[in-house]
């Protein structure tokens, strides 16, 4: 197989990437970013090529012909933070023009097949999601405040245009992962300054908002295995979505609980403002932009059991993935 691979300087499309490499039924692996990968790079050899361009620049995109034909493409590229004042904009273009760029390619070109990373955000952190109710792939996508919630939703629904437009050689598969974790997630440099690393690491204690909220954890080697079978399987439709999430949760109190900590709770107010103080004292750098807060207060817990149905098994639950990272 010969697939492409966006995002690898990033945490999710260089660790694809990697075991894509290491993959035998591989035979070629086209690497791609807008900036080099400095820690960890990708291991060179005759089965990676790397080239590096903004997405958005579909002259960029355009030059990747030379590589055709290509088995796949996996985009993963997505600028997570939101950016702080007018960089604002120019992330959301990015990531919505690069997307829309990497659709037309795989759809004039006439690629076998196009794995899409989304989000389990797309579904809204909502007045009303409960603990006990998992997103189906069926349910609707609901999220429009958080910026990158709310990319994810737009390019979803983007893709689904345009494959129904001019993308019926290519299947397309939409994977909606839960928090991903891992022995080489806090390795990242990007991983380093983050508002979990920030709970975890610098508070004595685990701050609960509500006694709703929830978090699920997909270990890095089901997130390979799945997205692997995705890949290569012809048991789905031609334009069709898959969560990613073990079948279990924690809740603040069960992580708090695994990591040594106490809980303590404090009013959404006081954390809102928190957040709002963290989003500008650093200019960004820690990712509390608008609608954080519901992340926190309400549960978005995934039904990931659809891909079961493929044959495939998660080996890890949510909190021994926790425990691992």
């Amino acid at each position: 197989m010969r697939i492409l691979v966006t995002g690898t300087a990033g945490y999710v499309g260089s660790l694809l990437a990697e075991r894509l490499l290491a993959d035998p039924d591989v035979t070629h692996v086209v690497a791609t970013d807008r900036r080099v990968r400095t820690e960890a790079p990708l291991p060179a050899g005759p089965k990676l090529t790397e080239v590096h361009g903004r997405l958005e620049d579909p002259s960029f995109v355009a030059s990747w012909e030379k590589y055709l034909p290509l088995d796949a493409v996996v985009h993963a590229a997505f600028g997570v933070r939101a950016g702080y004042g007018r960089e604002a904009k120019a992330v959301e273009h990015a990531n919505i023009e690069g997307c829309r760029n990497v659709f037309d390619f795989c759809f004039r070109h006439r690629v076998p097949r196009l794995i899409y990373f989304s989000s389990a955000s797309v579904y809204g952190a909502k007045s009303g999601n409960t603990l006990d109710h998992f997103f189906s792939e069926a349910e609707p996508l609901r999220e429009e405040t958080y910026p990158y919630g709310a990319q994810k939703r737009f390019t979803e629904e983007l893709v689904e245009s345009m494959h129904r437009s001019n993308g019926q050689d290519t299947r397309v598969v939409i994977i909606r992962p839960c928090s991903i974790t891992g022995p080489r997630f806090l390795a990242e440099p990007t991983k380093r300054i983050t508002l979990v690393a920030f709970l975890t690491k610098l508070l004595p204690f685990i701050p609960e908002v509500s006694t709703e909220w929830s978090r699920q954890y997909i270990h890095e080697e089901d997130l390979c295995a799945a997205t692997k079978l995705l890949m290569t399987t012809n048991d789905v439709a031609p334009f069709d979505s898959f969560n990613l999430a073990p079948h279990d949760y924690l809740t603040a109190r069960d992580i708090a609980k695994a990591l040594g900590k106490r809980t303590v709770r404090l009013p959404a107010g006081m954390m809102s403002a928190a957040m709002w103080v963290l989003w500008h004292s650093t200019r960004g750098r820690v990712p509390t932009p608008s609608g954080s807060i519901e992340f926190y207060r309400y549960p978005i817990n995934l039904d990931g059991r659809k891909i079961t149905r493929l044959g495939f098994e998660y080996r890890y639950g949510s909190r021994e993935c926790l425990l691992t990272a």
